[in-house]
């Protein structure tokens, strides 16, 4: 039937009911225009969905006891879905069948009516403005999360619209698992969100699955019980994209994605009181692009490689915290640069961090120079099935990784792990405090590595602070102003387990004695089968000093007055103190220490024939 300028009004239950008692195949699909339907008992119309788009303006609703016009479940065909100042009440599963595209007006809102799906197979626009969102929200008069289940976007055939769409109070679990306000399967890049709010779902804000890759613009997923999005690959990994957008107060982690997807995340973004507020990364293959820094940690929750060719940036400030036993690989180029003001840090997320929370940064292969400028790298080092390598493992690096002002600590092997054909130039970084060794150089066969050391700081290590074997060797500083230090070490500071003569010059160990220092070497003085390592000079803490002091030899002047055996000497520059020797033979050990001062003076009883030594010391 046709309905034009007609009223219908003042009838006890519905102004216009539809029903098929034989199914929707024979749904009716009345029309109207021109209508007035007012004040009657229950909805001014009960259609099936399809028929909304039969409805034409003018319309007027006024004084019904539910001033919406309810939808039954139906595939909804071409057509619109006009506003008419009162909700459309969603009381059934929903499809828009491929092939055909449902236009909803600016300034709609749809209240589902219960645990209702609404698919999307063909096209949906639904292109609100700021004056006159669209909405989709709960049927309640008090919404509560859940109450409906959500928007299915699933293969659909053109580019959808949601402009100014506001989704709120769905994510009802659907066979056994949880979706959200929104899932996605299979949309590529034609579902796009813009200045829409999805809020207050039971779980995810939204859900996205296989080959989806929709573009999140200025948009507020707020208040779920979950996820904010939610990405999972099934064998097909999703993409989604986010600019300008407010992920805020969600029951867990904002956004939840596969790990190459954090290029997709552009400045600026907001995230705040979310349960865990971090961006949260799967495991992934990583290709070229930038990690931005938002201002929240990623979460490492998987192995991640560079595959060869690709070039991952990591802005300055950003934090990576690894959620457990997990790898970093880098095959093709890392761009770690961070500044003095603002480090990149690589982690535990545990609470209370420990060491070995997580494996390696394992650069094998790299294809290009990396940068890793003010890196902090702590609470790795965990074992690779049951060997150790170290937070830091680098194979066939060649010089193309080089920590540069960084701090690698609190592992639970070595620091840093050279295998084969490594040659990193280590400049101002400190390595401390790790289970194992500061540096372990293997030979990895026939390939040696051979670290190089500038104003760097290998220290507190509970193995040796440099250990080397096979073919390896090591490059330290030629002047005062390429210092470093390695001291604190439990074991040698320096193990040289090979047969190369190492230089290691202006280096502090913790002291500045000769027989301190040679002590806290192995080499060829303890295994003659060693190369020898030739550690003079060194330097001292401040590293403003080149020991060992060469000092002048004491002048001295002998008396013997009243019975006294009297020396003195001359002051000499830069001597500290000073120290006498004696003996019987002019040509014994002069072992006897009689004095050891500060006095340029000495004397004792001239009781008997005696040779005396005075040295300078420093």
């Amino acid at each position: 039937p046709v309905f034009s300028s007609c009223n219908i009004t003042n009838n006890g239950s519905y102004g216009v009911y539809c029903v098929n008692t034989t199914g929707v195949t024979y749904a009716p699909y009345p029309s109207f225009s021109d209508c007035n339907i007012s004040d009657n008992g229950s909805y001014p119309l009960y259609l099936y969905a399809d028929n909304a788009k039969d409805i034409s303006t003018p319309m007027t609703f006024t004084g019904n006891a539910y001033n919406k016009i309810y939808l039954q479940a139906d595939d909804i065909n071409t057509g619109t879905w006009t506003n008419f100042g009162i909700p459309y009440v969603v009381g059934g599963n929903m499809e828009i069948p491929d092939g055909e595209t449902l236009t909803i007006e600016a300034g709609n809102t749809l209240k589902f009516a219960g645990n209702y799906i609404f698919t999307v197979n063909g096209t949906l626009l639904a292109d609100g403005d700021a004056a006159n969102h669209i909405t989709f929200t709960s049927n309640q008069s008090v919404p509560t999360p859940g109450f409906w289940k959500f928007i299915h976007f699933y293969a659909p055939d053109n580019p959808c619209i949601l402009d100014y769409c506001d989704i709120s109070y769905a994510g009802a679990v659907h066979s056994g698992s949880s979706r959200g306000n929104i899932l996605l399967q299979w949309c590529g890049s034609y579902v796009n969100f813009t200045n829409c709010t999805i809020s207050h779902s039971l779980s995810n804000g939204v859900k996205v699955r296989e080959y989806s890759n929709p573009a999140f613009t200025s948009c507020d997923i707020t208040y779920n019980g979950t996820y904010g999005v939610y990405s999972v690959s099934s064998g097909y990994p999703p993409y989604p994209s986010f600019s300008n957008c407010n992920v805020m107060n969600n029951g867990s982690y904002p956004l939840y994605l596969l790990a190459d997807n954090a290029k997709d995340i552009s400045a600026p973004m907001a995230f705040s009181g979310n349960d865990p507020n971090a961006v949260f990364l799967q495991a992934d293959d990583v290709n070229t692009g930038t990690w931005n820094n938002l201002g929240v940690p990623y979460v490492i929750g998987g192995n991640l490689t560079i595959p060869d060719g690709e070039t991952l940036t990591i802005e300055a400030g950003n934090t990576m915290k690894f959620a457990s036993n997990y790898t970093f690989t880098v095959n093709g180029t890392l761009i770690a640069d961070g500044d003095a003001a603002n480090h990149i840090t690589f982690t535990s997320n545990q609470p209370s961090p420990s060491p070995g929370d997580w494996k390696s940064i394992y650069v094998y292969g790299p294809d290009a120079p990396c940068v890793f400028d003010y890196c902090d790298v702590s609470y790795g080092g965990a074992l690779w099935g049951s060997t150790h390598y170290g937070s830091i493992f680098l194979d066939l690096a060649g010089g193309y990784f080089n920590p540069t002002n960084c701090t690698i600590e609190n592992g639970a092997s070595n620091g840093v792990y050279l295998y084969r054909s490594c040659s990193p130039a280590i400049t101002s970084t400190t390595i401390q405090n790790n289970a194992e060794s500061g540096i372990y150089c293997t030979n990895g066969g026939a390939y040696p590595s051979t670290p190089s050391l500038t104003n760097s700081s290998v220290i507190n290590n509970s193995g040796y602070g440099i250990y080397l074997e096979g073919s390896s060797s090591a490059i330290f500083g030629t002047n005062l102003s390429e210092w470093n230090d390695i001291y604190g070490n439990a074991s040698y500071e320096f193990y040289n387990n090979t047969t190369n003569d190492i230089t290691a010059e202006y280096i502090y160990w913790g002291s500045v004695d000769y027989a301190y220092i040679n002590n806290s070497i192995y080499d060829q003085n303890d295994n003659g089968s060693l190369g020898l390592v030739d550690y003079t000079p060194w330097t001292n803490a401040a590293h403003d000093t080149e020991y060992p002091i060469f000092l002048d030899s004491p002048v001295v002047t002998i008396t013997i007055v009243s019975g006294n055996v009297n020396l003195d000497w001359d002051d000499v520059p830069l001597a500290t103190s000073y120290k006498v020797y004696s003996d019987t033979d002019p040509y014994g050990d002069f072992n006897a220490l009689e004095y050891d001062g500060t006095d340029t003076s000495w004397s004792e009883s001239a009781d008997m024939k005696k040779f005396y030594y005075v040295t300078a010391v420093n």
